[in-house]
């Protein structure tokens, strides 16, 4: 064997050149090197143990190589500032094509859409992205970390309306040099400053002039479940002048009050569960101490209750079922109508339901702390049962609804809740499902009525059920209704297809004089409709998103 390898060694050395330079000297070095590791191993020459450290360093070797690839590969690859343009029109491009967006006319045909839902396609591209809406042409967004963004939909570029991070900083400057801990911090300014270094985004108005804060006062524990907080309201007009203006060391130029409290009292002390801006202005509604209130303008220092009954009454809260299986987690039982005249809200009594209790022990308290929760059982008979309210925020005047089911012995969930305007009068659609969810009713409320009168009632079909997702994106026009509902197809299959209620009224005009409703589709192929999204009342046609 010694002299096989010595006869190969030879015959390989045998084409080198007799005056090797520097590069043939590195070969040889590293033929030998890889010979030692490969060859004397298969062949047993050496020692164990220097076999073994060979065999390592290769290894090391080898990882150091791919490393050093991959890092050249990824270096090469990353885009420079001359390629941003070209990312953002990329990014543009996918935002403004989407293949399953399509169009569809009250009449039946369909077309493909020349429009798509840009902001629910740039919160699915941005998870962190939340309550997405329109904004003349732009986009109105926050994120998770309280943020408040303008996205122009012409050049896809973002500006902060309101960034909390550098509000906080801001802040804890301005008391620092305003308001040092040394005095008594009781003006109205360093009141400000210290809730803007404290308090988080929760969400501005609908002409972006404020924007409300809130701070978290519940134990951990509560949170999950029956969260309080602390909203106040800031200017965003005011502050965006003094932190781009940088006049903070001018007296004369600070605002009286940049922040205003929420609450019954307008102080620090009071805690709420809600708060939401109306729908078309700077007014809002919050819940405190089991009831709902209002504020006419955002430097309002009083309000009024808008609820009523009792102790035992519940305003404007979801119940466990409801906030996680019908309605989704972090949803309040309050709807502001689209023209912002009318407020409906749900109420529930609480001595009727039956209720667990959770437990929690924490390592810094000595007494566990105990949190009860409606919640009903399987099999249980009492379910949470609600009430529609609507109250006309002109008038003051608050009514509550009578339900006119076929069969009101029956539980019935609430599955959906959409304000439409028909007729110039903003009227609430109210979609019920019974407890097997096989069957739906849909009725319209009124405020002047005081009624919520069923208008369509609809049998699923077999080993089929409805979902509270397929009354989210529910429309509305002069005369009739636009909302998803099964269609059997030929091959024996159901798919979600777009249902037209036609709505046909009496000479009255009002809730009372509703007739009966026809419905028809509008849709028809081998796939669902997962959403409505618009209908343009100029051209007649209608948006919709589908999956193929």
């Amino acid at each position: 064997m010694e002299q096989r390898q010595s006869s190969g060694l030879n015959t390989i050395t045998s084409h080198v050149p007799l005056t090797p330079d520097k590069s043939f000297r590195l070969s040889k070095i590293v033929y030998k090197y890889f010979r030692g590791c490969f060859i004397d191993t298969e062949l047993g020459v050496g020692g164990a143990q220097k076999r073994y450290w060979k065999r390592i360093s290769t290894v090391l070797l080898v990882i150091v190589i791919a490393c050093s690839l991959i890092a050249l590969v990824v270096f090469i690859s990353t885009p420079r500032a001359g390629s941003i343009l070209s990312l953002r029109k990329i990014l543009k491009k996918w935002l403004l094509e989407d293949s399953d967006t399509m169009t569809t006319t009250t009449k039946g045909s369909q077309t493909p859409a020349t429009t798509t839902a840009t902001a629910r396609r740039f919160a699915s591209a941005r998870s962190s992205a939340s309550n997405v809406r329109f904004s003349g042409k732009d986009t109105i967004l926050f994120d998770d970390d309280g943020d408040l963004w303008r996205l122009s939909l012409h050049n896809m570029e973002t500006r902060p309306l309101f960034r909390s991070f550098y509000t906080q900083i801001w802040a804890n400057r301005g008391l620092d040099e305003h308001c040092p801990a040394s005095a008594k911090r009781s003006t109205k300014i360093c009141s400000d400053y210290k809730i803007l270094s404290t308090h988080w985004h929760h969400g501005a108005s609908p002409d972006l002039r404020f924007s409300a804060l809130l701070k978290a006062t519940s134990r951990k524990v509560h949170r999950k479940f029956n969260a309080t907080y602390t909203f106040s309201i800031v200017n965003l007009e005011e502050l965006s002048r003094i932190t781009q203006e940088k006049v903070m060391n001018s007296s004369k130029k600070m605002p009286k009050r940049l922040v205003y409290k929420v609450g019954i009292k307008k102080t620090a002390k009071e805690a709420q569960r809600i708060f939401k801006w109306n729908s078309v202005g700077d007014d809002y509604i919050f819940w405190q101490d089991g009831h709902l209130y209002y504020s006419d303008t955002a430097e309002s220092t009083t309000s009024i209750q808008i609820s009523g009954g009792g102790p035992n009454w519940e305003h404007g809260i979801f119940d466990w079922v409801y906030e996680e299986e019908i309605f989704g987690r972090g949803s309040k039982a309050v709807w502001w109508s689209v023209k912002g005249q009318k407020l409906a809200f749900l109420s529930r009594e609480k001595t009727k339901e039956k209720s667990v209790y959770l437990t929690s022990y924490y390592r810094h308290e000595k007494y566990p702390i105990v949190v009860e929760l409606p919640y009903p059982k399987t099999h249980e008979e009492r379910l949470p049962t609600y009430t529609i309210n609507l109250w006309d925020k002109k008038t003051h005047e608050l009514k509550r609804m009578d339900v006119q089911l076929r069969d009101s012995t029956i539980f019935h969930y609430l599955y959906g809740v959409k304000w439409i305007v028909m007729n110039d009068e903003e009227l609430l659609v109210a979609t019920w499902a019974n407890r097997l969810q096989t069957h739906i009713s849909v009725t319209i409320c009124g405020h002047t009525a005081g009624i919520c009168k069923l208008i369509f009632e609809h049998q699923y079909p077999s080993k089929t059920w409805a979902e509270p997702s397929d009354f989210a994106s529910l429309l509305g026009t002069d005369d009739a209704i636009y909302m998803l509902l099964p269609r059997a197809t030929a091959d024996g299959n159901s798919y979600q297809h777009i249902a037209k209620l036609m709505i046909q009224m009496e000479s009255s005009r009002s809730i009372k004089g509703l007739n009966w409703a026809n419905m028809s589709f509008l849709s028809l192929g081998n796939f669902d409709v997962v959403n409505i999204e618009s209908y343009d009342k100029g051209t007649d046609t209608m948006e919709l998103m589908k999956n193929l």
